[in-house]
């Protein structure tokens, strides 16, 4: 290897390995074959934990290198659960990893780094960016072992429970980019990336607009307001409500009495822009400011930095070359005319942040969670727990969620959330998922969720603190005493205890539901109370038990194929509406580090997103699906968090992802057969 050299092929340049162990629980080496100028390899591993083991011809040495890069693409007939690893040739302790599962039929380019960046890389982009110019679908630490200079031995295993083939076609190290000046172009793309529908100069953004106007003029629209195409109506009620067919399958019906199965747009807005302060470097070229285009500068707050700083709205700054200096006005129109052709029939969240969209069906999300009465949890996912019980909240709460319908009088509003991902818990881990009452029960006696809780013990422990001792392994000398911070661990606490957790957990979540609930009947409030939009990964099961009593429907953010959680949503007894989804792509330079929604390229994204669809569709209490979101950010990330995802319906200029948007609306089109009544 010569010295500076940027990527390492681990594969030999002849046209076979040698095997070891390929015999191990149902392995076979099905063939080798030339890739450029090295090898590939073909694996079939046809059960659990078997593997395919190969001896390389000379060791390696990767000390100089960063991570490792691997090209994989599964042509077995089922999910491909891979654990490849590059071991030592001494003990064969594995020195660096990566696993993925890829469906079949799916290439991926999988990227482990064997250590941390560090603090000093710049715009937290040094974990995601090679030195070469290549997309990749996931990336992570891998936890790289220390030696890695005698690196030999290369290992494939199966980590499902059935047959996998996978086809190898390059294993390389890679470095770490060190320059980021000019890694984003003028339009806000990757410059070191091509990729279809790449902008090289305006004209090509004026094309697209002409092309695109041809493909929605031959395209009929799908009334957002006349339920599934094709599907008989049903009793009118003037109201929103959700209706149980006699297939047993859930529909959400209009006032009218049209069967509606929701598919929507979570979060309508016309672009986002990236933190442009203190790292004007990496951008190419921005447009002069002027009072034509001045809604292109954006002085924003970044979660991370937690300071004020300029930021730069490449979507509004390519519509403004596209569309001229009445964008703005045009956008409206044009974004009603795309959902309808697409097939959407809501949206949830809305351009310009509170203002309608014509008369475009609306849910509505309600933020609740700006309360200013706040608890100290252990466990935080966005924000901290609010106090609920408060004499200040109930009245907060009526006139935050008045105030936010009073904004969309003038159109249909289907239903109703209050608040996104809150920090209910840590699902899984046997202390945190009650890290709620943890928190609330570790305040001082000034939080009267604490007062609420210590009373709540009190009564079921019929004021006898010995009982209570005795359950517990604790000795409080009273329950006055228990007014104190109680200092309760994040681990190692008793069944008793965790049992008593999960009973407070259940009366908060009844206590926040039944609040709303209470509110919206008095206001005379006639959509669906739609819960809060829930991250799985955060919400204990109590959550859901408890807040079935209060709302209409259940709202998941279900980011995963997983199948066990999906087993879980269907046997909800509740109505399930999915409130954000998508699936992300990285051929133009995006990062995704969502694992079983990432995809190869813009073809895999709208099959998978179909297969999605129908799969929702087709489970009894699942009444619709947001996509998450309309618009899209640079590679380079929003603002307030640099979250650099690809998740628009339409790219950075403003184009639609064709391939994506038609897998909608066919969807939509056959949604009758689909779902039958």
């Amino acid at each position: 290897m010569s010295a500076g050299q940027e990527t390492l092929q681990v594969l030999p340049s002849s046209g076979s390995l040698y095997t070891l162990e390929s015999r191990s629980a149902g392995a076979t080496v099905d063939q080798t074959f030339s890739v450029g100028s090295h090898a590939g390899v073909q694996v079939s591993l046809q059960r659990n934990q078997s593997r395919a083991r190969f001896v390389l011809p000379t060791p390696l040495d990767a000390t100089t290198f960063d991570g490792m890069m691997v090209e994989v693409e599964n042509v077995g007939a089922h999910p491909a659960v891979l654990d490849l690893t590059i071991r030592n040739v001494g003990n064969g302790e594995p020195a660096v990893g990566t696993w993925d599962t890829i469906p079949p039929g799916r290439k991926r380019n999988l990227l482990a780094w064997f250590s941390s960046p560090g603090a000093n890389v710049p715009y937290r982009l040094g974990f995601a960016m090679p030195s070469i110019n290549v997309p990749f679908q996931v990336s992570y630490i891998a936890n790289g072992r220390p030696n890695m200079s005698a690196l030999q031995l290369l290992q494939i295993w199966n980590g499902g429970t059935r047959p996998m083939s996978v086809r190898v076609n390059s294993i390389q190290f890679v470095k770490r980019r060190t320059s980021y000046t000019g890694i984003i172009d003028k339009y806000g793309q990757a410059s070191f990336l091509d990729f279809p529908g790449k902008a090289t100069n305006d004209n090509d953004l004026l094309a697209d607009a002409i092309e695109e106007q041809q493909n929605l003029d031959a395209k009929s629209p799908i009334d957002p307001l006349g339920g599934v195409p094709g599907m008989r109506s049903t009793r009118a009620t003037g109201r929103w409500r959700i209706e149980r067919a006699p297939s047993g399958r859930m529909f959400v019906v209009s006032p009218t009495g049209k069967r509606m199965w929701i598919m929507g747009v979570n979060t309508v807005i016309e672009n986002y822009a990236s933190r442009y302060q203190n790292r004007d470097e990496a951008f190419q070229e921005v447009i002069p400011r002027t009072t034509q285009n001045e809604e292109v500068f954006w002085l924003r707050r970044n979660h991370l930095t937690d300071g004020l700083g300029w930021c730069y709205d490449f979507g509004r700054s390519n519509m403004f070359k596209k569309y001229g200096e009445n964008w703005k006005e045009d956008n409206r129109q044009r974004i009603v005319q795309r959902l309808k052709r697409w097939g959407f029939n809501t949206v949830t969240g809305v351009v310009d942040g509170a203002t309608p969209i014509n008369n475009y069906p609306v849910m509505l999300s309600c933020k609740l969670s700006n309360f200013t009465q706040r608890i100290a949890t252990p466990y935080v996912m966005h924000y901290q727990v609010i106090d609920v019980f408060h004499s200040d909240f109930e009245p907060y709460a009526e006139t935050t969620i008045k105030d936010l319908l009073n904004q969309y009088k003038t159109v249909p509003v289907i239903g109703i959330h209050v608040d996104n991902e809150l920090s209910w818990g840590l699902r899984g881990n046997q202390t945190l998922q009650y890290s709620l009452p943890i928190g609330v029960l570790n305040s001082s006696s000034t939080v009267k969720a604490k007062e609420v809780f210590v009373n709540w013990l009190k009564t079921k422990y019929s004021n006898n603190i010995a009982s209570l001792n005795s359950r517990w392994g604790t000795s409080y000398e009273s329950f006055a005493a228990m007014s104190a911070p109680l200092n309760l661990p994040t681990s190692n606490l008793n069944a008793n205890i965790r049992a008593d957790l999960s009973l407070l957990l259940s009366f908060y979540v009844d206590r926040y539901y039944g609040t709303v609930r209470r509110i919206l009947n008095r206001i005379g409030y006639r959509g669906l109370f739609l819960g809060t939009r829930d991250a799985p990964g955060a919400t204990p099961r109590e959550v859901w038990r408890a807040a079935s009593r209060h709302a209409d429907a259940l709202t998941i953010n279900l980011y995963t194929e997983n199948d066990d959680l999906w087993r879980e949503v269907a046997g909800i007894p509740k109505p399930v509406l999915i409130g954000e989804y998508n699936y992300t792509s990285s051929n133009a330079g995006h990062f995704t580090w969502v694992r079983d929604l990432s995809c190869y390229d813009q073809q895999e994204r709208a099959e998978r997103n179909y297969q999605y669809l129908v799969r929702a569709a087709t489970t009894p209490n699942i009444i619709g699906a947001c996509w998450w979101s309309y618009s899209e950010y640079a590679p380079i990330g929003r603002w307030w968090d640099d979250e650099r995802m690809q998740t628009g319906l339409v790219d950075i200029k403003d184009s639609p992802y064709e391939d994506l948007v038609s897998s909608f609306r066919t969807f939509m089109l056959n949604l009758k057969d689909i779902r039958r009544p």
